[in-house]
């Protein structure tokens, strides 16, 4: 696969999503990061509370979409907004690769050699961290050290850690014109127009303890949805599906048959992960 070169002494930025109110998370992330010898810039989040109030090239208007027929979360509207400010500074910086974090984080013993590694050689556009789940059927397309380096037809949710390239946040960017879908969803989007991997076992992490159900959960939820608009989203899923297969096979012509089924988490992670997941599903359906 096509690997971007980049010099070995380049100093890679790390942008953190952080709400103001969000103190406790921000004191974790300092300790995280001064644990590993690294640095971070933050990025205040956007508030999807206070959506009203800002301005900003980051703040676009929230539009219906066939797959979330009971529209979204105050949070997600806020989140990808968020990364959406991120992946602008990220460009406005001029550097040629950045990584940008979500500030429920946290990273395994491996975070810092392999973060190193696959910044100073790109393997894609966007490069995932995080994701989650326990275990997925994956094509590898590489290995780098003791994990591989993967892509799916099926996207893996979460969106906590990922390396971006200039072109991968250009495409952040133009996918995110109006804001239609959780940030995890606009990058399923990404596979033919932008390459991705996911770099399997993870070597990073959303923090379980750290998950909150948002306050409009429970209204969102309620929303009824007909027959009609639920026969809509799953075409538009297949469709999403189908548009990643292809781009795989016009890829990776030679490793098609090669799928295999791996373990997304290291060891110690999956029983939280399985949580974690479940709890994701219940917001999302």
């Amino acid at each position: 696969m096509t690997m971007t070169k980049i010099t070995s002494d380049l100093v890679i930025p790390i942008y953190v999503i952080n709400l103001d109110r969000d103190v406790a998370r921000l004191q974790f992330l300092q300790a995280l990061f001064a644990r590993h010898d690294l640095s971070f810039e933050r990025i205040e989040a956007v508030d999807g509370r206070r959506l009203s109030e800002l301005r900003g090239p980051e703040i676009v208007p929230v539009c219906p979409s066939t797959l979330f027929p009971r529209g979204l979360m105050m949070k997600d509207q806020g989140l990808t907004m968020s990364h959406r400010k991120a992946a602008l500074r990220m460009l406005a910086s001029g550097k040629p690769v950045g990584c940008i974090m979500e500030d429920d984080v946290d990273f395994s013993p491996s975070f810092r050699r392999l973060f190193f590694l696959l910044a100073a050689s790109p393997p894609a556009d966007i490069v995932k961290l995080e994701g989650i789940g326990t275990v997925r059927h994956v094509l590898q397309v590489a290995a780098i050290e003791t994990h591989i380096l993967a892509v799916t037809v099926k996207p893996i949710m979460g969106a906590a850690a990922y390396l971006v390239t200039r072109r991968g946040a250009q495409t952040i960017v133009d996918l995110t014109e109006t804001v239609q879908e959780p940030f995890d969803h606009v990058l399923a989007r990404v596979p033919g127009r932008a390459s991705l991997v996911h770099v399997l076992p993870y070597p990073a992490h959303q923090r379980s303890e750290a998950m909150i159900i948002p306050s409009d959960f429970a209204a969102v939820k309620a929303k009824p949805v007909s027959l009609v608009k639920r026969i809509g989203r799953e075409l538009d899923r297949s469709k999403r599906d189908v548009w990643a297969a292809m781009d795989i096979i016009h890829r990776f012509p030679s490793r098609v048959l090669r799928w295999r089924r791996v373990s997304l988490q290291e060891k110690l992670r999956e029983k939280s992960q399985e949580s974690r997941a479940e709890i994701r599903h219940d917001v999302r359906c």
